[in-house]
């Protein structure tokens, strides 16, 4: 099942919602549990909300477990999320990220034209839609 949740204090369990993690921050134990994607759009906050999924029989009233959320929850807030982390708008989508919604939220996005492989630095220019050569002092 598809679930929202956050950290809780390694050592007391209690979620970050109701005070800070003083020993440090690890995900809550539900049984399954697999992390697949934070919202980052909303950083810096003090309680991160983070999405994955774990098994269908596990226990979600535990402190750091926000519960369910529906299949139309869950791809709406994965697509605000990569809509939000666009570096460019000329960049491209990474169809196979976008379509996979057990995907980790990497190399979302492409340049229209492929980084130059000749060893040289660049930085990307949206106005020309280009790679751009830094000069070397």
């Amino acid at each position: 099942m598809k679930i929202r949740f956050t950290y809780v204090d390694s050592i007391t369990q209690i979620s970050v919602e109701k005070e800070p993690a003083k020993n440090g921050p690890h995900f809550p134990n539900i049984k399954g549990l697999q992390f697949l994607f934070a919202a980052e759009r909303n950083y810096p906050i003090d309680v991160p909300e983070f999405f994955g999924v774990c098994d269908d029989d596990a226990d979600l009233n535990i402190d750091g477990c926000f519960g369910e959320i529906t299949e139309a929850e869950f791809i709406a807030e994965r697509h605000t999320e990569i809509n939000a982390r666009k570096p460019y708008s000329s960049w491209v989508a990474n169809q196979e990220v976008w379509n996979n919604p057990l995907m980790l939220l990497i190399d979302l996005w492409s340049p229209p034209i492929p980084y130059p492989d000749d060893e040289k630095f660049y930085r990307w220019d949206e106005p020309t839609t280009s790679w751009v050569l830094i000069q070397q002092i």
